[in-house]
């Protein structure tokens, strides 16, 4: 039997802070399905799962040809360690004979996944035997620390960080980046 890269994605039916986070819909589609079409698009997935202890989410999922892994509702709570999904998972695959090489895990409430971002993560780790997992990241010069401002007691804003003795751009490619 030949090990598979699977997808999972990961989303649990009550959320504290906003209530059916994945399946809000966005742009006409449920919140989880943006995740979904990424994984399906891989050309490197092989099969895509669905954690959850949602019967709406699994109804998404199945429509969609995602195959469900039941989520226990000890699973699913607001105190749950996604650790623990993620190794149920895993004893679920294995219990049904699936030999994962790479998993990889998206979440349901994640609707950024730009094209071919899973692909690529899975050749680099592919082409790095010493590499044991990929994380992606965003990076926004718009929030660099250079560019805070704090409220002064006068009312008026001013930089968070003393720069009398640094000249920085304020052109957001160059942000951060000091000029003598």
């Amino acid at each position: 039997m030949s090990s598979k890269n699977i997808a999972l994605l990961c989303g649990r039916g009550g959320s504290v802070s906003v209530r059916d986070k994945n399946l809000y819909p966005v742009l006409g589609r449920p919140m989880m399905v943006y995740p979904l079409l990424a994984a399906q698009a891989a050309t490197q997935v092989d099969t895509v799962y669905i954690s959850t202890d949602s019967t709406r989410m699994q109804e998404v999922a199945t429509e969609n040809n995602v195959s469900v892994i039941n989520r226990p509702s000890a699973l699913a709570t607001a105190t749950s360690q996604h650790v623990d999904t993620l190794t149920h998972a895993l004893e679920h695959l294995r219990s049904e004979g699936v030999k994962t090489r790479f998993l990889i895990v998206l979440m349901c409430n994640c609707a950024t996944y730009p094209p071919g971002i899973i692909d690529r993560c899975i050749l680099r780790l592919e082409s790095d035997p010493k590499a044991d997992s990929c994380v992606t990241g965003y990076v926004n010069n718009d929030h660099h620390p250079y560019r805070v401002k704090k409220l002064g007691e006068d009312g008026y804003l001013s930089t968070w960080i003393d720069l009398s003795s640094i000249s920085v751009s304020t052109n957001r490619r160059l942000a951060g980046v000091l000029h003598s």
